[in-house]
């Protein structure tokens, strides 16, 4: 399968979102798997909580582990959510929590310090609360991954 064709048909489908949703998407369909390649190959080295970390640090502390998952969790979602996949909505509510479950299999790690705070741990969850009552609970966006052109349109 050609993989261009398969991009183009897919960025078409954010012109039938509703405009925060095609932002939001067409943002995470671009930005994710940039960053993540950028983290993936050793260019630079990388700050975590104000602190310079070589690339070897990066991934042997579990902040490397934590921003891929999370990257990957943004892509699969806006992807999944313009090729109207329902269940892709998941993706980007667990994303802003996911640094969260990373502290089960980097509990000492340096870069954890920073998640200490409970207001920090509070932000995650609220994000993830707010992002579910958005991708789950707006008209426009049900409609969108039921019919596929906003309700102004279809008008």
């Amino acid at each position: 399968m050609n993989i261009v064709p398969a991009i183009r048909s897919t960025w078409k489908n954010t012109k039938g979102m509703p405009f925060l949703l095609r932002m939001y998407c067409q943002g995470a369909m671009v930005v994710a798997p940039l960053i993540l390649f950028f983290l993936a190959v050793p260019l630079f080295d990388w700050t975590v909580n104000d602190k310079p970390v070589s690339y070897a640090e990066l991934w042997s502390s579990g902040a490397g582990v934590t921003m891929g998952g999370c990257l990957v969790l943004v892509g699969l979602g806006g992807w999944g959510l313009t090729a109207r996949a329902p269940h892709a909505r998941w993706a980007l509510v667990a994303a802003p929590s996911a640094p969260l479950l990373a502290l089960l299999f980097f509990p000492a790690s340096s870069w954890a310090s920073g998640l200490d705070d409970v207001s920090t741990v509070a932000a995650a969850l609220l994000t993830s609360a707010v992002v579910y009552a958005g991708l789950f609970h707006v008209q426009a966006v049900r409609h969108y991954l039921a019919h596929g052109a906003p309700l102004e349109q279809r008008a």
